[in-house]
């Protein structure tokens, strides 16, 4: 599920470099002006497309990886709790 999601969002992310074309906005100063803004919506820093997509993934990995050890966890504990169950139980 994760991994299927990280590939949205990688595919998202290299998309996000076709959303600014210099060369189409025209000569006109405010052309230029709005190409400047859409290309920072979209790949610029903080508040873009591109760093939202890249936010996104790190919290995808991030909550992979605890979710992961917690399991991991979860499952020692498990089995260590049924011996501790299992050792009370009197031999027949």
């Amino acid at each position: 599920m994760c991994a299927d999601y990280l590939t949205k969002l990688d595919r998202m992310l290299e998309m996000t470099a076709s959303l600014a074309w210099p060369e189409s906005w025209g000569d006109l100063d405010s052309a230029q002006q709005l190409q400047a803004k859409f290309t920072r919506m979209a790949t610029g820093e903080q508040g873009s497309a591109r760093f939202a997509i890249k936010q996104q993934i790190e919290i995808i990995k991030t909550m992979r990886e605890f979710f992961r050890h917690y399991f991991a966890s979860v499952e020692a504990t498990d089995a260590d709790t049924a011996r501790a169950v299992e050792a009370l139980i009197p031999p027949k």
